[in-house]
């Protein structure tokens, strides 16, 4: 031991050691700082992926619990994988493709649903992965636009450590996958000069990310004029009428795929005068589904206070009013000053082409927001720039204002965002950021599960498990569709329950004869009392702490089979513990 310690440099042996021994260290000690210091921007990248990576990696299995729309694009990646469909039911085009083809060459590539635990989990990896490359993406468009390694950390740090992102950039989420290819798209015009070359590949990453989530249309605009601005001006109309070409040859995929199989126009439909198109037989349709998607809740958007647009708007608000407040009216400047900043314009008008989506009028969903939280922390990084330009020339006046501004308009000191980080990692719910206090917690709050502690995740999985345990293969059940995939795939080892349906599709199953079964029993009844979710069986017993809420283990499911030799079907109930059988 002694014998390895005197190996280390001490500040003794260096003053006895030789000149040349001396010589010799400091000059690979400069050389390492040197090496050091000449990488330190790669360096920086390299820590806010990691805190990036942690903040969003941490107990993402656990928190947030799974919703819905994860186990629909997980059950469509398995039909992609297991079956060669596009759909485990029919599909009605009501998003297009490109986002769950991804999760099935995610799939594919890291060998089965279940590599990481079950399938939503396994999903819940690869949108780690498009978080991280996000987050390196809009540094690097900061950093070109900008010019400033400060102020492009800034804005990737607002991104990559927003308390709604934390919460929705863990889901298995269409917009997650559009947000990358988007911010790829933007990369592509904005890091170097605009060759030919960045402009076909800006035009294939955003045909990507509209084939992902229809979003990201709206975008087109915009970024056909970021294109005009940036090109030589010798290519600029070359190079603007190629890109939009190849941006919508590329989604025309979508409308090509519903004409090659005749699924465009719906059945006995009269275009122009007496022509039929569509055909006569029953069939899904692409003009039939837009106007549904069209037609959802529709209302009078951003002109009527009580629409879906502003009872979300108070969410996001509530939830992050720093990217929501600040990013928008970054945008607004940015737009008035587009004759003076180019590129900060350009971005705030398609900041406020995706607000003009959201607040059209119609369905209106919390995620709705993911694609904006980059473009919002974008403008913000745009309005600090042009501040520190302005403060480098006026001495500082002109940075501190806003800065006292600030401080006066927030009262006390801005929220810190390690509190929301670590609430995510401990599963615990965030704390409510800006200027409104945090509501009391009641009597009926704190008799209420919380979905941050992971029960309500556990509870998921514990189902799946005892219907596992407790039903046969071929009972037809009713689910909810986070556990579609589990119950379905094989790969495991476990059976195959090919008869268990969501509920919302399960009147449009592949059997005739579960049809009407679903119909009248398992929508009304079993989607009532939530048989296969163990949600309402919660412990009502009062604690020290309060109540308890605690899932517990589902007593119960329906399980339906037909009596030998035909008729109607039967009930049987099965107690905890058996397998199949009707009870004694």
């Amino acid at each position: 031991m002694a014998d390895r310690f005197s190996l280390l440099p001490s500040a003794a042996r260096l003053r006895g050691a030789s000149p040349l021994w001396r010589a010799d260290f400091r000059a690979a000690f400069r050389l390492a700082w040197h090496w050091l210091y000449g990488r330190r921007e790669s360096l920086l990248v390299g820590a806010i992926l990691l805190v990036t990576a942690l903040a969003h990696g941490i107990n993402m299995f656990h928190f947030p619990y799974y919703e819905t729309d994860e186990g629909t694009y997980m059950s469509q990646a398995w039909a992609v994988v297991r079956e060669a469909r596009l759909a485990p039911y029919t599909y009605i085009y009501d998003h297009a493709p490109g986002g769950w083809l991804q999760i099935a060459g995610w799939v594919a590539l890291t060998g089965g649903f279940e590599r990481f635990g079950n399938t939503v989990e396994s999903g819940r990896v690869l949108m780690l992965l498009f978080q991280v490359g996000s987050t390196l993406a809009l540094y690097r468009i900061a950093r070109s636009l900008t010019g400033s390694i400060a102020i492009a950390t800034i804005t990737t740090l607002l991104f990559a450590l927003s308390a709604y992102g934390l919460l929705y950039h863990r889901r298995v989420l269409l917009d997650n996958i559009a947000t990358f290819w988007m911010l790829i798209a933007v990369l592509a015009l904005v890091s170097g000069r605009l060759s030919l070359g960045r402009v076909w590949l800006s035009a294939v990453a955003l045909g990507i990310s509209i084939l992902s989530k229809e979003i990201t249309l709206f975008l087109i605009p915009a970024l056909a004029l970021l294109t005009y601005h940036r090109a030589h001006r010798t290519q600029r109309a070359f190079a603007t009428l190629g890109w939009l070409a190849l941006v919508v040859s590329i989604f025309s995929g979508y409308l090509l795929l519903a004409i090659l199989k005749n699924e465009l126009f719906p059945p006995n439909y009269h275009a122009v005068g007496s022509i039929v198109f569509g055909g006569t037989d029953p069939h899904v349709s692409l003009i039939e589904t837009l106007r549904w998607q069209a037609g959802r809740n529709k209302d009078a958007g951003l002109l009527d206070l009580g629409s879906k647009f502003w009872q979300v708007a108070q969410v996001w608000l509530r939830d992050e009013p720093l990217l929501v407040v600040g990013g928008t009216v970054a945008a607004f400047v940015g737009v008035l000053l587009i004759r003076r900043e180019r590129d900060a314009g350009i971005l705030g008008l398609a900041t406020c082409s995706l607000w003009l989506f959201l607040c059209r009028g119609g369905e209106t969903l919390n995620f709705y927001l993911l694609p904006l939280l980059p473009l919002l922390a974008l403008n913000i990084g745009f309005v600090l720039a042009i501040l520190t330009r302005r403060w480098v020339v006026t001495g500082g006046a002109s940075a501190r204002a806003p800065s006292a501004r600030a401080s006066s308009a927030w009262g006390r000191d801005p929220p810190s965002r390690y509190s929301a980080c670590r609430a995510c990692w401990q599963g615990t719910p965030a704390p409510t950021w800006g200027w409104r206090a945090a509501r009391p917690l009641t009597a009926a709050r704190r008799s209420a599960p919380c979905p941050g502690r992971g029960i309500r995740r556990f509870a998921q999985q514990q189902a799946v498990d005892w219907i596992r345990r407790n039903i046969a293969p071929d009972a037809a059940i009713v689910i909810d569709n986070y556990a579609w995939t589990d119950l379905h795939d094989t790969a495991g080892g476990d059976p195959s329950y090919e008869r268990a349906h969501w509920y919302l599709e399960g009147a449009a199953g592949r059997h005739d004869q579960e049809r009407r079964l679903l119909q009248r029993l398992a929508l009304r009844r079993l989607y009532r009392h939530h048989l296969a979710t163990p949600d309402r069986h919660r412990c009502k017993r009062t604690h020290a702490g309060g109540r308890c809420g605690e899932a517990l283990e589902p007593r119960r499911a329906l399980q339906y089979r037909r009596v030998a030799g035909g008729g109607a079907p039967r009930r049987q109930v099965p107690p905890v513990g058996s397998h199949a059988g009707p009870p004694p």
